[in-house]
C-alpha cells in the first residue's frame, strides 16, 4: 500500500523535471511520483523536527556539479509555493563555496569538477607510489619545485638513516573540494583525501620500528593544486601538502 501524496508535490516535482529536460534533455516522466513522495516524506520529517543530512552532499554537488545546481531548483520552487525553505539548509551552508566553483568555470572554460577530481586522486596516488618507491623524478612534471625538493630531502633523511618505509592505499573513504582560492592569474584548488593505509617504518634489517604492514589507518591528507590560468597548459599541480 502507497501512502497519498500531496498532489502540489507532484507538480513541484513536475516543474524541477521541465527545468532539468532543459539542460538534459527528456527525462523518464515515471520518475515524478517516486520522486513527489520523496519530497512529501523529507517535508513532513522537517515538519516534525528532525534534521535531515546526507553525508555524501558534498561530493554529489563537486562529482555531479550540472545536477546538483538544478535539483536544487526544488528549494527555490518550494519557496515560491511559500512552503518549507531548510529542505536545503545544509547544502545552503557551502554556497560560498558553489560561488567560487562557478567562478572558476567561467575564468578556466577547461575546469571541470568531475574530470579535476579524478585527475587529483590519479596524481595521489602517483605522488604516492613515487615518493615511497623513491622515484620522484617520474612526478616531477606533477609538482611544484618546492614539493619536489621536501620530498628530495625526505628520501636523503631516510637514506642518511638507513631506514625505509613501505605505505600502501587500501581505498580512499572521501575525496572532497574544501576550498578554492581565485587570483588574477591563478586558481588554487584545496582537495582533501581522506584513505585507509598502511604503513611501516623498518630499519636496514627489515626489523619494523614503528607502524604495521597490517593496520589499517585513516589518513587525512590536504593537497593544493594549482594552475597558471594565462598559459595554455591544462594541467594542475601539486603546489603544495598541508599536515591535518
Amino acid at each position: 500500500i502507497v501512502a497519498p501524496c500531496d498532489v502540489t508535490k507532484t507538480e513541484q516535482i513536475k516543474a524541477a523535471v521541465e527545468t532539468a529536460e532543459k539542460e538534459f534533455g527528456r527525462i523518464d516522466r515515471s520518475i515524478l511520483f517516486p520522486m513527489a513522495d520523496h519530497l512529501d516524506f523529507a517535508i513532513r520529517r522537517i515538519q516534525n523536527g528532525e534534521q535531515i543530512s546526507n553525508p555524501l552532499t558534498e561530493d554529489i554537488r563537486v562529482m555531479f556539479y550540472k545536477e546538483y545546481k538544478i535539483a536544487e531548483n526544488i528549494r527555490h520552487i518550494l519557496k515560491d509555493k511559500k512552503q518549507i525553505e531548510q529542505i536545503f539548509i545544509n547544502a545552503l551552508k557551502n554556497e560560498s563555496l558553489d560561488v567560487k566553483v562557478e567562478s572558476l568555470m567561467k575564468m578556466d572554460k577547461t575546469f571541470e569538477p568531475q574530470t579535476f577530481m579524478t585527475n587529483a586522486k590519479n596524481i595521489f596516488e602517483s605522488v604516492f607510489r613515487a615518493f615511497y618507491a623513491k622515484d620522484i623524478k617520474s612526478i616531477k612534471q606533477n609538482v611544484s619545485d618546492t614539493v619536489y625538493h621536501e620530498f628530495e630531502n625526505s628520501i636523503s633523511e631516510l637514506d642518511k638513516s638507513k631506514e625505509s618505509i613501505t605505505a600502501e592505499i587500501v581505498r580512499f573513504k572521501t575525496i572532497t573540494i574544501k576550498d578554492i582560492s581565485l587570483l588574477k592569474k591563478k586558481a588554487s584548488v584545496f582537495v582533501e583525501f581522506v584513505s585507509e593505509q598502511t604503513a611501516s617504518l623498518k630499519n636496514s634489517e627489515g626489523k619494523v620500528l614503528k607502524g604495521d604492514d597490517n593496520q589499517i589507518e585513516t589518513m587525512t591528507d590536504v593537497w593544493c593544486f594549482s594552475k597558471d590560468l594565462t598559459k595554455k597548459n591544462p594541467d594542475w599541480i601539486l603546489e603544495k601538502t598541508i599536515e591535518c
